[in-house]
């Protein structure tokens, strides 16, 4: 993609930059990340922590429940408001220079998990699991080679369970004896 792609941050809205996304790859999708991050529409809402959704969005307060766990992590998070009229990510988290997107899925039942990471494969290729119910390893680490084995494009799962998180590349996940070693990380 040129840099023509990249949209001026001053003249559409959030809702056309995120949208922009979907047809830029490389060079030009990081810098427009980065210029999403830096809308005036994301407000400080706590240490590290910005937001352009509304306090009143449903999901507003499970995103902020997994910004609070990437912030202890090291990350700056921008929480992305939900255009209607896109299919779009919730998370765009920063570490050192580096920007991704993320759509954030909670696990409430262990049966849900293969069926939501599948979900965000249109949003992004990125996925953040933020683990809510008692989820046997095994199984966990048996959905989440499945995803990558069936998403060509999926880079990264962050499982977020309690205080720690267990970062899962497509490399890692495709590897050998990627289900033990993640049991083991997972049960630590």
């Amino acid at each position: 993609m040129s840099d023509d792609a990249h949209i001026d941050p001053h003249s559409k809205g959030i809702a056309a930059e995120m949208e922009a996304l979907h047809q830029l790859e490389g060079e030009a999708y990081w810098k427009q990340l980065k210029s999403i991050s830096e809308r005036k529409e994301f407000k400080l809402v706590e240490k590290d922590i910005f937001s352009a959704a509304g306090q009143t969005d449903p999901d507003y307060p499970r995103l902020l429940d997994v910004a609070k766990k990437a912030v202890a992590q090291g990350y700056q998070v921008y929480i992305l408001p939900n255009p209607k009229t896109i299919r779009s990510a919730d998370l765009i988290l920063q570490r050192k220079g580096f920007y991704r997107m993320y759509d954030v899925k909670t696990i409430y039942s262990g049966g849900s998990i293969s069926s939501r990471l599948l979900e965000s494969a249109n949003q992004t290729d990125r996925v953040i699991l933020s683990i809510k119910a008692r989820v046997n390893p095994r199984f966990l680490a048996n959905n989440l080679k499945f995803y990558f084995e069936n998403i060509d494009k999926a880079k990264e799962v962050l499982v977020f369970k309690g205080g720690k998180v267990i970062v899962v590349s497509r490399a890692t996940a495709l590897s050998k004896g990627f289900q033990v070693r993640f049991r083991k990380a997972y049960i630590k």
